[in-house]
């Protein structure tokens, strides 16, 4: 983020939606419609819009990649356990998920040797508990509707999110280049839930 900014970084985040809607389609079945097809493609449109208007060296693309397929992963955990979890036990699912990833992160942190102070605690409770519930709310609305609605609807309705916060919060610029792509995004939302 302090590279690339938030509204690319969190593009490429909510680009690994295409990993749990290929898994959904190939491995549950969950086949789109016609219009749900054409919405795909032009969410798909939108983020290569998006990032072609963003000038980023081989190498943070490659990083920006290896995000990609992370954050796909993780949405199509929450698949498989939506699929074939207990959905009353959905509180203990993210728990554990939490829980992992904080002693993943504590080890990273005694091998590289370093501290956490007082505002990364701070910052880590701000930006963990809103992410519990996004992926709470994933997982219940994954309960109600096929993924192909969910997944592109979450990601293009975070990447705006997050676009705009990046504006008003750490004054990035929002090009003409972007505001098509937040029309693109809308119109895809749209017809992913026809």
């Amino acid at each position: 983020m302090k590279l690339n900014g938030v509204a690319l970084t969190s593009l490429y985040g909510r680009l690994g939606v295409f990993v749990p809607l290929m898994f959904s389609m190939l491995v549950f079945n969950e086949m789109p419609t016609w219009l749900q097809l054409f919405g795909m493609f032009l969410s798909f449109i939108s983020m290569c819009l998006f990032f072609y208007q963003s000038k980023i060296n081989f190498k943070l693309g490659f990083i920006l990649l290896l995000f990609m397929l992370i954050s796909g992963l993780g949405d199509t955990m929450n698949k498989i356990y939506q699929f074939y979890g207990e959905v009353d036990l959905a509180s203990e699912y993210f728990f554990i998920s939490f829980l992992a990833a904080a002693i993943f992160s504590f080890i990273l942190m005694l091998v590289k040797k370093q501290n956490i102070t007082r505002k990364e605690w701070l910052y880590g409770f701000m930006i963990g508990i809103p992410n519990y519930f996004s992926s709470y709310f994933l997982l219940m609305s994954l309960n109600h509707l096929p993924s192909i609605v969910v997944y592109p609807t979450y990601s293009m309705a975070t990447i705006v999110t997050i676009s705009l916060c990046g504006y008003f919060f750490f004054k990035e610029i929002i090009n003409k280049e972007m505001i098509m792509t937040f029309v693109l995004i809308m119109i895809s939302i749209g017809l992913l839930n026809i």
